[in-house]
């Protein structure tokens, strides 16, 4: 019954989706728990960023739930990623790679190429091997690319590929703003993906931190702010809060670079095993976003950790910062112009 009603949630939200009429482009941050999933929606292409999430049978459920509605009423794309884009190898990004690749189809997949953790890259290895096996026998019909952070100039980075989706009527920029640099951390060689359509930017950052114990390496962040701040490139208006919202993800000076309109976590319930041991949402995260994101929305009783292994602490936002953990699966569309439009949540 519980599955059933999870699935019907899913048609409704991609159908109420379809209703909006307006909308040019959609960011779906599809609820998988503990992990990412993100969905970029675009005139001519579908783009995933990470396809990671909880191992349970209820979030394998709606995951696939919702990707299948979702490709039946976008018809037009033949059940076919533009591209698949993995920030980094840990499980909660990866974890459903390989059957997004069994069931739909994918013609580009983007890594950062790591391979120093077998516990955590054997899923990714093993698409990699996919996709150019899939080029062997059907040349130009798959494409395999890895970013590292040498390729990544004073504006960012971008493939072939993604060159060719700006020039296409989906007029999509993507840039990529960090890559591998074979830290110690892999969360510190994170891909972090700006995705720009007219007038409107996200951000989406993977794991990057900014404090680590990691010495082989400076944090991604600071790096970042260093080499792109005071200009626009990062001066965003959605922000997919890096690290599920952990406190070495997220500072104040990155806040007031990025000046978000729309701040989104992606983090599983806090009876989730991962989510409290490690206290996602963190408090003092949300209350810097709630202090530096300009949007309002519909207040909300909400909770977030006071710490890892901690308590949830009940807490009212009224700003438009969103969470899985809360409000379920979060569309953010633009209309043709790039403006945002109202978000849209499966729960209330």
């Amino acid at each position: 019954m519980r599955l059933s009603r999870l699935i019907i949630v899913s048609a409704l939200l991609v159908g109420l989706c379809a209703l909006a009429g307006k909308a040019q482009i959609k960011i779906h941050h599809i609820n998988v728990g503990q992990g990412e999933t993100t969905l970029f929606e675009f005139k001519t292409a579908a783009i995933l960023v990470d396809a990671g999430g909880s191992r349970t049978n209820r979030v394998k459920a709606h995951l696939f739930a919702y990707l299948d509605a979702f490709f039946v009423r976008r018809a037009d794309l033949n059940r076919s990623f533009y591209s698949v884009i993995i920030t980094h190898p840990h499980q909660d990004h990866t974890l459903y790679l390989l059957e997004i690749m069994d069931r739909y189809r994918v013609r580009n997949l983007v890594d950062n190429g790591d391979t120093a953790d077998r516990n955590t890259v054997e899923d990714l290895i093993e698409a990699r091997a996919k996709i150019e096996q899939a080029n062997l026998e059907n040349p130009g019909s798959a494409i395999y690319n890895r970013v590292d952070a040498e390729d990544i100039s004073a504006s960012g980075y971008t493939t072939q590929w993604f060159k060719d989706l700006k020039n296409s009527a989906s007029k999509v920029e993507i840039t990529f703003l960090n890559a591998s640099r074979n830290c110690e951390n892999p969360n510190n060689d994170s891909l972090v993906v700006l995705v720009k359509y007219k007038q409107t930017k996200i951000l989406v950052t993977g794991d990057a931190e900014w404090d680590t114990e990691d010495e082989t390496c400076t944090p991604p962040i600071q790096r970042m702010l260093a080499r792109f701040g005071n200009g626009n490139l990062m001066d965003v208006d959605v922000y997919k809060v890096g690290h599920h919202g952990s406190p070495n993800g997220t500072r104040e000076d990155y806040l007031r670079e990025l000046t978000p309109k729309i701040s989104i976590v992606s983090a599983g319930f806090h009876d989730d095993n991962n989510a409290k041991r490690y206290g996602h949402p963190r408090r003092s995260v949300i209350q810097l976003l709630l202090q530096f994101t300009n949007n309002l929305r519909t207040p909300k009783q909400v909770y977030a950790m006071d710490r890892g292994g901690g308590s949830p602490i009940n807490m009212g936002v009224s700003k438009a910062v969103y969470c899985t953990c809360w409000d379920g699966d979060i569309v953010v569309p633009t209309n043709a112009a790039g403006k945002l439009l109202p978000v849209e949540t499966s729960s209330n």
